[in-house]
């Protein structure tokens, strides 16, 4: 049996993982370059600003306009200067009686001082990089992955309250988390969950859990941090799974065998019918009684310690799968 063509496919996909992971690399030090250089320039911009407002206090004789000698004292306090030495010494700046509170999303602040409240609103500006009061925002600090992981697209939205979506939730959740209820040694399971394919042996285990904390954060808030954006390439969980795929053919293996949360609700469909799966679907959203719950919790454990990792997300074998299955289908069945 020749199995070159097979070694090719797995040698011509070893490598675009590896310049997609180089490419990665070359991202988050580009992104760590600019956070610096932004840094910098903010750093540099407040300096100036602080030199600034130093020459206006020691430019100021004392017979200017009240609001203008009050105007200068406010920012030499903002600004940390003393002005002790200087006409302002008599002039009590505003912003020792008040508290101000900034709301970032709308622009908005509050002065909050002993005699009232005033809300102020910002004058918009198409490009603002600071507001008012003294608070400076770095920019690149903000900048966040907006689309998801192709992967995690069937779990999304109303996805996320499928049979599917629950189970796959909850094991992302069991891998980066943990939970109160026993389960098998860490070791045991990152052995179980990489060492299946020689396409996954090599990748590290930090690495698996910034591409879990990517996509948990992109379910809880809607986009990705560049913290975790590396880990979140579009296509990054298609080019693992094709890797394990090509890696279990040329081993004699079917990957098809090998069932991905979506597969098994349609698995565990097939065999209740759908009066029994939907009582299945009700305790796997922790509702209806509370023993059938009880037995979707252990089921879920059981997910997250027999998982193994395709790239676009946990799998397990059919026969794996049947045997967690087959008494919560039972009970259903009989609640019907």
């Amino acid at each position: 049996m020749n199995m070159a063509p097979a070694r090719i496919e797995i040698t011509s996909a070893e490598d675009e993982l590896s310049r997609r992971r180089e490419r990665g690399r070359r991202s988050q030090a580009a992104f760590r370059k600019r956070q610096a250089q932004a840094a910098q320039g903010l750093s540099d911009q407040n300096r100036r600003l602080i030199e600034g407002v130093q020459k206006a206090v020691d430019a100021v004789h004392g017979d200017e306009r009240q609001e203008i000698l009050d105007a200068i004292a406010n920012l030499a306090n903002i600004a940390g200067l003393e002005t002790k030495d200087s006409p302002l010494q008599d002039t009590a700046p505003s912003s020792g009686d008040e508290d101000i509170t900034i709301h970032v999303l709308t622009g908005d602040f509050t002065r909050n001082s002993k005699s009232s409240t005033e809300t102020c609103t910002q004058i918009s500006n198409p490009t603002p990089q600071r507001l008012d009061c003294g608070i400076w925002l770095d920019p690149m600090h903000y900048k966040r992955v907006s689309l998801p992981p192709q992967d995690i697209i069937p779990y999304l939205g109303p996805g996320s309250k499928t049979f599917a979506g629950l189970l796959f939730w909850s094991v992302m959740d069991h891998s980066l988390n943990g939970c109160k209820h026993p389960h098998a040694e860490a070791s045991t399971v990152i052995k179980t969950g990489l060492g299946h394919s020689t396409a996954t042996q090599d990748v590290k285990v930090s690495f698996i859990r910034r591409m879990v904390e990517a996509r948990l954060e992109f379910k809880k808030t809607g986009s990705i941090s560049a913290e975790h954006a590396s880990a979140a390439e579009n296509d990054l969980g298609e080019v693992l799974r094709n890797l394990v795929e090509t890696d279990y053919r040329a081993r004699g293996k079917d990957p098809d065998l090998w069932l991905s949360c979506v597969s098994i609700e349609q698995r565990v469909r097939s065999i209740a019918g759908n009066s029994a799966f939907h009582v299945l679907e009700k305790a796997a959203r922790d509702e209806g009684e509370q023993e059938l719950r009880e037995v979707l919790i252990r089921v879920k454990c059981r997910l997250s310690d027999t998982g193994v990792c395709f790239g676009d997300g946990p799998r397990w074998n059919v026969d794996v799968v049947d045997s967690i299955f087959l008494d919560p289908i039972i009970q259903a069945m009989g609640r019907t």
